[in-house]
């Protein structure tokens, strides 16, 4: 966790607070950008040199890079390399493609995989033709040449946000030379006869597109049916989405959209910033879900919305969590040492600890402020009293948490926020 004065005191009282400005999302955006590096560099770090067993008894066993041959060992270094020059050469690509939510994802599966296994990690050749369809990626939207290896998954290859493309005449796993100039092109490894190198023009599976403009605030996020690592959500991700059901979603994300907007104005203006880059569809459910990951700041996920009303309450909840994950991840709201406490809120039978009760009560304080200016406008006096009591339980969870002295002092400054906010609540 980085110290607190790399996050000034005026980031925290504007993301608390419920407003936004150019300079707050500069600022998340900068940060999370410097946190994926981080993050890239450790996988990076793991891949290329090697890790003193953890425990005796690992010594005889095979670890990460005995488990690579010389011709693996040589593609991940490429690799590797290759992403460490685009991101000087190519920065602003590279910054699109590290921060993708589904780039998150990823991450989200191998950086446990790396810190709990250490020196016994066995998917190092995996992973490293991962990150090389990283690079790749980020090469293909700089307009720069590369050649690296990548994985086939499936008959297929994946490149984070461009999509899956069919290997001709392969449905199984494995590995393939790729090419990214002077067009996409893919041949079998080790070819050095141009005439088995063939041009990857078709086929595509592209990651489906959400836009909608409200007034001057236009908006264009994923909606991604596709990525290989969104079951990070769970296992009721929807495997593919067809015209009918995509139609669906780009109808109530428009309505949606006009309602954050209107409603939500300072949320609406850091997600159009590229805060909001992406939406993972659920299959649906008898209650309508969603859900934010920490790793995945950016993105969430949801259960087909029956209408623009419901998708914008979706919405407009996660992305709270989206944006206090992005301040957790850089500062401490409560002390390390009170994360074993467990704190009663009134939305949940399970007892939680520090970090969610702050988490949740910054999320339903966001749904609270939307759905009483919601029923303001429609003059909806029971959804303006189940706002209120919505806010009231919001009121006793951070009643808890302060009393539980598991705060820092930027977590009562958090805190203090959601009190203000909660003052105005029922004059909004």
């Amino acid at each position: 966790m980085s110290d607190s004065q790399l996050v000034p005191e005026w980031a925290v009282a504007e993301l608390s607070s419920g407003n936004s400005s150019s300079r707050l999302a500069a600022l998340l955006r900068s940060s999370q950008l410097s946190l994926r590096t981080l993050q890239l560099a450790t996988v990076a770090r793991a891949l290329t040199e090697p890790t003193e067993p953890t425990q005796p008894e690992q010594q005889d066993q095979p670890g990460q890079h005995g488990q690579q041959t010389d011709t693996e060992q040589a593609e991940i270094a490429d690799a590797v390399a290759a992403l460490r020059q685009l991101s000087r050469r190519a920065p602003n690509s590279y910054a699109e493609i590290a921060l993708a939510p589904e780039v998150g994802m990823w991450l989200g599966y191998r950086l446990p995989e790396i810190h709990r296994d250490g020196a016994d990690w066995r998917g190092a050749v995996s992973t490293g033709h991962e990150l090389a369809a990283l690079a790749a990626a980020t090469a293909l939207r700089a307009g720069q040449d590369l050649q690296v290896t990548v994985a086939i998954r499936g008959g297929r290859i994946y490149l984070p946000t461009l999509g899956a493309l069919p290997v001709p005449g392969v449905d199984r796993s494995g590995r393939i030379a790729l090419r990214t100039r002077p067009e996409l092109q893919l041949a079998p490894v080790g070819t050095a006869d141009n005439s088995s190198r063939w041009q990857a023009r078709t086929g595509w599976r592209r990651p489906r597109q959400l836009s909608a403009r409200a007034g001057d605030l236009p908006i264009r996020i994923a909606l991604d049916d596709c990525s290989p690592y969104r079951t990070v959500y769970g296992t009721e991700v929807e495997d593919q989405l067809d015209d009918v059901m995509a139609g669906e979603w780009a109808r109530h994300f428009a309505d949606a959209w006009e309602l954050i907007v209107r409603l939500a104005r300072p949320d609406a203006e850091l997600m159009a910033s590229g805060l909001l880059t992406s939406v993972v569809p659920l299959r649906p459910a008898a209650d309508t879900r969603s859900t934010t990951v920490r790793d995945v700041v950016g993105g969430l996920s949801s259960t087909p919305p029956a209408s623009g009303e419901e998708l914008a309450l979706n919405v407009v909840h996660e992305f709270q969590h989206s944006k206090l994950w992005a301040l957790m991840r850089l500062l401490d709201l409560s002390e390390p040492e009170a994360d074993r406490l467990r704190i009663r809120v009134p939305w949940r039978k399970d007892a939680r600890p520090p970090q969610g009760v702050l988490q949740g009560a910054f999320a339903f304080l966001g749904v609270a402020e939307f759905q009483i200016r919601l029923a303001a406008i429609r003059r909806d006096r029971p959804a303006m009293h189940q706002a209120a009591a919505l806010g009231q339980q919001v009121a006793a969870a951070v009643d808890e948490l302060e009393a539980s002295g598991a705060l820092t002092l930027a977590g009562f400054q958090v805190v203090t926020a959601i009190r203000r906010r909660l003052g105005t609540l029922s004059t909004t």
